[in-house]
């Protein structure tokens, strides 16, 4: 890892739809904020759900329906905006900045429902798409990060984890439902995402073996 002077150090956090990104970021930011040497919270965890194009934008694409129905994939997601507010995380010195959340209420972005503050000068950036070597993910948001770490997970332990997750959240009313949603979208993002990860670019290769 680089010399960093007095900026924040920015980590990425990737992996398939189940592979524990996100439980994996908040454990980390939870035991680092607890270390009894720290006077406050330097860790925050930030995901990239916020990024998702909402609703009305997808009715703008050329085909709505495939871009509803893919709403998930690599091309849903405003790559460029979310490749901004990590150059805005590595400004000298830290500022205090805002990124929109995703609402699974109302199935869209919440302008400025995540808040990272000046003292929080080491940031998790969880998302499937965060190591994505294909553009424009590959020129505004990998070449942000200092650490990148992949969390490489079994498929059908992915695929599980991912379609009770649907049927616990109400996304899909039963299992068989929820199975066919990830055959259709989650296992066609997971591919995606596989075929265009750079072994160059992961720093630690992590294997999912702990249970969420």
């Amino acid at each position: 890892m680089q010399q960093l002077g007095d900026r924040r150090v920015l980590v990425a956090l990737a992996g398939v739809a189940g592979s524990g990104k996100s439980t994996l970021a908040k454990r980390l930011e939870e035991r680092i904020n607890g270390l009894p040497s720290l006077p406050s919270p330097i860790c925050k965890a930030v995901g990239m759900d916020g990024y998702h194009y909402t609703r009305q934008q997808l009715d703008a694409f050329e085909d709505p329906v495939m871009a509803h129905k893919r709403r998930g994939a690599h091309f849903t997601f405003d790559a460029e905006a979310f490749g901004s507010l990590l150059q805005r995380l590595r400004e000298r010195p830290p500022r205090r900045t805002l990124a929109p959340s995703f609402d699974h209420a109302v199935k869209d972005p919440v302008e400025d429902g995540v808040v990272i503050e000046e003292h929080h000068r080491l940031v998790i950036v969880e998302g499937l798409y965060v190591l994505l070597n294909h553009p424009p993910w590959s020129q505004s948001v990998v070449p942000q990060f200092d650490c990148r770490i992949f969390i490489n997970c079994p498929m059908d332990v992915a695929e599980e984890r991912v379609w009770r997750r649907h049927v616990e959240s109400g996304i899909c009313r039963d299992e068989q439902d929820a199975r066919k949603r990830w055959r259709e979208s989650d296992y066609v993002n997971a591919e995606f995402i596989l075929a265009h990860l750079d072994p160059s670019q992961v720093d630690v290769l992590l294997e999912s073996t702990y249970s969420q």
